[in-house]
């Protein structure tokens, strides 16, 4: 996992998610409502993690469940590639420095 700065951003890992949380209006304005709203930055930080993770975790499990619904049947294929797939997800949000994007968050304002 690559924790080295990047790209003026603590790591990777952070650079694109922020990346990516800034790259349509309603990605943008969610995640800066969700910033604003909290009491201070760690809290910002907590919030907009559990936030993310929902939203990606939301995200997977659909794709499973469409994967199951066009494939009628869940193989141990399906399933080891989709258990991979979250465990990977995880490990790299858990490398994201959420302060520093709450951070730059409030600092739009």
């Amino acid at each position: 996992m690559d924790r080295e700065e990047y790209q003026g951003w603590p790591n990777h890992a952070t650079w694109m998610v922020h990346l990516h949380l800034t790259n349509t209006e309603w990605l943008i304005h969610t995640a800066l409502g969700i910033v604003l709203e909290a009491p201070d930055l760690f809290e910002a930080a907590d919030q907009l993690k559990e936030w993310v993770e929902g939203w990606i975790g939301n995200y997977l499990d659909e794709c499973q469940e469409k994967t199951i619904d066009q494939t009628k049947t869940y193989s141990y294929l399906w399933q080891g590639a989709h258990s991979l797939l979250v465990d990977m997800v995880h490990v790299q949000l858990d490398g994201v420095n959420w302060e520093r994007i709450a951070q730059v968050f409030r600092e739009r304002t």
